[in-house]
């Protein structure tokens, strides 16, 4: 993974845990290496695919209170293209 988007990644699990300490304990890693990675470092794979576990859980954990998605799947009309075909 480029090394902008495992940045990326370990800040979002960072808004997510609630900080670099807590992101830390969950990886299992010191603040100096944590740091060490958000300033360009390579992240382990290990590291790096527990940040995203913890993000991809918060994603469906938002997902599982989203109530539109079933309202939308119901309201969904054709599309113009379809009725093209029809006629």
């Amino acid at each position: 993974m480029a090394n902008g988007t495992s940045v990326a990644v370990l800040r979002r699990a960072m808004l997510v845990t609630g900080g670099v300490r807590p992101l830390c304990a969950l990886l299992g890693v010191s603040v100096d290496q944590l740091e060490a990675w958000l300033d360009g470092l390579p992240v382990p794979r290990a590291e790096l695919f527990k940040a995203i576990d913890i993000v991809l859980a918060d994603h469906d954990a938002w997902m599982a209170q989203d109530r539109r998605a079933e309202a939308r799947a119901l309201n969904l009309k054709p599309v113009r293209a379809a009725r093209r075909l029809r006629a």
